[in-house]
C-alpha cells in the first residue's frame, strides 16, 4: 500500500538551482528559474534521510538508501498564497506556460495570445532532413500583428 503526502517547500533564504552544466572554474553559472523534478526529489530524499543536527545519515547495510530511492516525487508545482499547510484551499497553483502559446506585444502594455497549431507543410518549404517523421511545423492559425515577445513574459 502506498501513501501520498503533499509537501510545501518554502525556502527561508534564497534557493538557487544551477542548470547542471559544468562550471569549469568560472565565476559565472547559469541558474534556473524553477528546479527540475529530479532536483526536488533529491532535496526531499536528503531531508527524509537526515537526522536533526547531524545531516544525512546512512545505516551500515544501506537499507535506508534503498528505501529513499523508492520515494516517488511528482512535481514540483509552483503555488502562490495560501497558508503554510501543503494543501491550502486558497493557494493558487501555476503550471508552466504551454509550449504552443505565442505571446506578442502589439503595443506597449497590450499583449496578444495566439495558439500555435500544426499546419500542412507547403511543397516549397524545406526543413532539416533530421526531423523525425510525424512531426509538423507549427504556427498561428491566422496572421499575427507584428510585434516582439513581451519583455516580462510569464514562464508560469
Amino acid at each position: 500500500m502506498s501513501t501520498s503526502t503533499t509537501l510545501r517547500i518554502e525556502p527561508r533564504d534564497s534557493l538557487i538551482v544551477r542548470d547542471g552544466r559544468p562550471n569549469e572554474g568560472r565565476s559565472h553559472s547559469s541558474t534556473l528559474s524553477f528546479p527540475f523534478p529530479g532536483t526536488v526529489a533529491g532535496m526531499v530524499r536528503t531531508r527524509l534521510g537526515s537526522e536533526p543536527g547531524q545531516g544525512f545519515v546512512l545505516d551500515a547495510d544501506g537499507d535506508a538508501l534503498a528505501r529513499l530511492r523508492e520515494v516517488a516525487i511528482r512535481g514540483p508545482l509552483l503555488v502562490r498564497g495560501g497558508d503554510a499547510s501543503p494543501a491550502s484551499a486558497d493557494a493558487d497553483p501555476f503550471g508552466p506556460v504551454p509550449a504552443d502559446a505565442l505571446l506578442t506585444e502589439v503595443r506597449p502594455g497590450a499583449v496578444r495570445l495566439d495558439a500555435l497549431e500544426p499546419f500542412e507543410q507547403p511543397s516549397e518549404t524545406r526543413v532539416d532532413a533530421r526531423v523525425p517523421a510525424g512531426l509538423s511545423l507549427v504556427g498561428p492559425k491566422e496572421n499575427v500583428p507584428k510585434g516582439k515577445p513581451p519583455k516580462n513574459a510569464p514562464t508560469f
